[in-house]
């Protein structure tokens, strides 16, 4: 009867909704990972529907599109001056005509730039978009040797810098670009007697229209909108292809994180960084934010600038936040409209401390790399976390956690020659055990690997993880995922170690430490500093016979070639280096052993900028180092 029907669908809804109810407060992970999923699928919708238009809309195109909306609303600050979006967009016509007129840029081309934080460097990114032409991102510590193997590695017909020490910079290396038929010019005033070319009166007289739409109409979503140079885990720094596509994923970080049109942001990390162009600016402009740009970042200038430009977020990496906390306290500690920060590399303990001194700041903190095709974050303000492994979730951005051996640097494999996964959330137990991170590379999930270096690609990649045929990007990072599902990062494997928020690679540094004549062998390592991020790094070194060691030259040569960031900071003397029954150096008791010097016998010698050498690192010396008195 029509009764027991209606009974009968009640009791079900009755047991259904009893179902829901003991689901939500025993398993809320899955409504949350539900609510997640729903909201990833939205952004991959809103992207989609950018990326598969016909001709392609790009990030310029958005700009354009906010322009048109909203042209005299402020879009960025720096400094004393304001650029609403109609200005923006006028001066990135007027850069892109003088590219285009006086420096001979064509569609196709590809461009370098070498410039710090400054308005002209948006300005040429996105001239070069309108020419259709990718832009590579070069780091401004790069000097001599190195900025040349970046400029010959990234193919670039032309290199478009900035005034001052970049310039100089530039001049010094020009006979060699002119050999390798590299275009340079500048964004500054002309010098008398320069050999690079100025862009700056052409760019105050030209037309304030963008070159014609169908000039780029070619462009698709694969194609490079960037070339970012990263360290990676070996090697020269490598050209990372960002396309257009990738590009987009600022969207999606800021997004997720809750940055709001309102918002306010604050960029002070070096634009070639991805973290900096593509989370930071595109995110920003995409959800329509305004922007605070600083050439450098600076301690003691951060929460002066928050209040005088009402910064509600800013873009952070691990170092920067200690740093702030190194800065004296004051009054106004607790003044500002800071509501938000977003980045990654931060430690828990500085996290907590953070939070204590300066309020509440809702920290979203990141997991990424700019050639990789998997990332978190971490929403949730969990500390010490960089995202969430979900129910749902899991479908949609799709990795693995495997077993890996430190000693034998690899993943370790069953008998069937497959890789080991470890257990995730729930089935972690207690706080779950260390994995290297993979993600499958597809269509959705692509690996563009590095420009014109197909070795340093396929080492990316790891074959056959799960079944025959498959294809796996490595990430090189060790995560772990405990039984809530938080993920965190907790170390990187191979012969990379960070410092000063930059990746160093060992390999670069001994090669450069190597082309002295008084030293023979050299393993680099890095070394833990208390109250530091990162690790500092170290060199042992086997000198020539005969010979010792030169401070002076030692010091002049690292400071020629290499960053500042890549600089052994300590040097230790040995007379022989541990290797395996394969060659490859050991460093395990190097690492132990640190720079202390009452466990190494051999003499030690530190960075003394004073003294322009590498001098002997004595007990008080080691001990200012320790106890933060002596500054690195």
């Amino acid at each position: 009867t029509t009764m027991e029907l209606l009974s009968l669908l009640a009791g079900a809804a009755v047991k259904v909704a009893c179902i829901l109810l003991a689901s939500w407060i025993f398993w809320p992970q899955l409504w949350l990972g539900a609510w997640r999923s729903l909201r990833v699928l939205r952004n991959a919708v809103y992207r989609h529907r950018y990326l598969s238009r016909k001709p392609l809309f790009s990030v310029l195109d958005r700009l354009l599109e906010r322009a048109s909306a909203t042209p005299h609303k402020v879009f960025l600050t720096f400094e004393d001056d304001r650029w609403t979006y109609e200005e923006f967009v006028r001066d990135v016509a007027r850069t892109a005509h003088a590219l285009q007129e006086f420096g001979g840029v064509r569609p196709g081309d590809t461009v370098a730039l070498l410039m710090e934080n400054e308005p002209a460097f948006l300005f040429v990114l996105f001239a070069c978009t309108s020419l259709a032409c990718p832009a590579t991102l070069m780091n401004t510590n790069l000097r001599g040797r190195m900025l040349l193997h970046c400029l010959t590695t990234s193919k670039a017909q032309f290199l478009v810098t900035g005034s001052g020490p970049l310039l100089v910079a530039v001049e010094e290396i020009s006979v060699e670009m002119n050999e390798l038929q590299i275009r340079p010019l500048t964004m500054g005033e002309a010098t008398p007697g320069s050999a690079v070319p100025s862009l700056a009166s052409t760019f105050r007289e030209a037309p304030c229209n963008l070159p014609a739409a169908s000039v780029r109409a070619h462009i698709t979503a694969k194609d490079a909108f960037i070339y970012i140079y990263t360290s990676g885990t070996t090697g020269l720094p490598k050209a990372v292809k960002v396309s257009h596509t990738r590009a987009w994923c600022g969207n999606f970080t800021y997004s997720m994180s809750g940055v709001r049109a309102e918002d306010v942001v604050y960029i002070f990390l070096p634009l070639y960084h991805s973290s900096a162009i593509i989370a930071a600016f595109i995110g920003s402009l995409d959800i329509g934010a305004r922007l605070v740009l600083r050439k450098k970042f600076s301690a003691s200038h951060f929460w002066g600038d928050c209040r005088r430009h009402g910064v509600t977020v800013f873009q952070y990496v691990g170092e920067i936040c200690r740093y702030l906390l190194s800065q004296p306290k004051n009054e106004l500690d607790r003044v500002h409209s800071v509501r938000m920060a977003v980045g990654n590399g931060m430690r828990a303990d500085v996290w907590a401390r953070f939070l204590e001194r300066h309020g509440d700041v809702r920290f979203c903190e990141l997991y990424g790399a700019t050639e990789g095709n998997v990332g978190f974050v971490n929403v949730d303000g969990k500390l010490g976390a960089c995202g969430r492994d979900l129910p749902f979730l899991r479908l949609l951005i799709k990795y693995s956690l495997v077993k890996y051996d430190h000693e034998k640097d690899g993943p370790v494999r069953d008998d069937k020659g497959f890789c080991i996964p470890l257990p995730r959330g729930m089935w972690a137990g207690g706080a779950g055990q260390p994995g290297l991170l993979v993600a499958p590379i597809s269509k959705h999930m692509p690996f563009d690997g590095y420009l014109g270096n197909a070795e340093f690609t396929q080492r990316k990649v790891l074959h056959n993880v799960f079944m025959h045929g498959d294809r796996y990007f490595n990430s090189g990072d060790i995560m772990r995922i405990d039984k809530e599902g938080f993920i965190y990062f907790i170390d990187r494997v191979g012969d990379t170690f960070r410092w000063k928020g930059e990746n160093v690679s060992t390999m670069e540094v001994a090669d450069t430490l190597g082309d002295l004549d008084f030293i023979k062998e050299v393993t680099v390592y890095g070394v833990t500093i208390p109250n530091n991020e990162g690790r500092a790094g170290m060199a042992a070194v086997i000198l020539e016979e005969g010979h010792s060691l030169d401070g002076p030259e030692l010091y002049r040569h690292v400071v020629a070639h290499l960053p500042t960031y890549a600089r052994p900071y300590f040097i230790r003397l040995q007379e022989a280096l541990e290797l395996t029954n394969t060659y490859k150096q050991i460093k395990t008791h190097l690492l132990q052993e640190g720079f202390n010097p009452a466990l190494i016998r051999a003499p030690l010698f530190y960075l003394d900028s004073a003294a322009c050498s590498y001098t002997p690192l004595t007990r008080q010396i080691y001990e200012g180092i320790v106890s933060g008195k002596a500054k690195l």
